[in-house]
């Protein structure tokens, strides 16, 4: 929790503020296998001018199987902590919302943690689908808010692989703790 010391100017203790939450760095990664609407139309029966009608989309991306979402998010989180000036071992826990895990058991969020080559931090899995990013960026807040963690990091991946869908997006960002006291 933040210091606590007497404010006689505004009449307050300070210890009653709640530590602040930020946003510290953002990563991304996309699959590299980029499909138009010409290659989705052609199975689907459908003019490419007609799936951008109707989903506003004119390119995604698909990964291949190698590019599981452990692997999306391991390139997503190593640019999101470089861009903090953090590095894998300045986590003390991992947060990742997806509803395309690697696999049930561990959890993506394990996987990851060993992609980064860290152990003996908290790291699970929220299966929200869409909201899901929002609830794992809340709960970092709430754990940085008691006090629990320090740099937590929320990951989000995209739609389902291989289905056909808006791009498939793995976005890290890393929350860290500020003491504004």
């Amino acid at each position: 929790m933040g210091q606590s010391f007497d404010c006689p100017i505004l009449n307050v203790d300070t210890a009653m503020f709640q530590p602040l939450s930020r946003i510290s760095g953002t990563g991304s990664a996309l699959p590299g296998r980029r499909v138009e609407n010409q290659e989705v139309a052609s199975f689907l029966g459908k003019d490419p001018s007609y799936i951008f009608r109707v989903s506003g989309i004119r390119t995604r991306y698909w990964a291949e199987s190698q590019e599981d979402c452990s692997f999306l998010a391991e390139q997503a989180s190593r640019q999101a902590l470089d861009r903090a000036g953090l590095t894998s071992n300045d986590l003390d826990a991992i947060i990742v919302s997806t509803t395309s895990p690697d696999m049930t058991f561990p959890s993506t969020a394990c996987l990851l943690q060993a992609r980064l080559g860290i152990s003996g931090i908290p790291a699970f899995d929220c299966s929200a689908s869409c909201s899901g990013f929002l609830y794992g960026l809340s709960m970092a807040d709430c754990f940085l808010r008691a006090g629990r963690f320090k740099d937590p990091e929320t990951f989000r991946d995209g739609p389902s692989t291989g289905s056909v869908s808006d791009q498939f997006r793995s976005i890290t960002i890393g929350c860290q703790y500020e003491n504004r006291t």
